[in-house]
């Protein structure tokens, strides 16, 4: 069975100013999510949407597809 991970990273949508980026015991919440999402996935299919730059950046350095769009905003209870 193939399995892929949809991880939507979108900074308008967090409760604190770079919450997903900030790192406590030196990792984020982003590569956690990541970290974690590599245990029942392939790189490959995981899949990172977001509108921040920076969360690009950790998706490339992690090996994993994302995609951007600034205009990004997701609907509350949609996930």
């Amino acid at each position: 069975m193939k399995k892929a991970v949809i991880i939507p990273a979108v900074k308008k949508n967090v409760a604190f100013y770079d919450d997903l980026i900030k790192k406590m015991a030196g990792q984020s919440l982003i590569e956690r999510v990541i970290n974690k999402a590599k245990e029942i996935a392939k790189p490959e299919d995981i899949y990172v949407v977001t509108d921040s730059e920076e969360i690009c950046l950790i998706s490339q350095r992690k090996g994993v597809r994302y995609f951007v769009e600034k205009s990004l905003k997701l609907l509350p209870g949609a996930i």
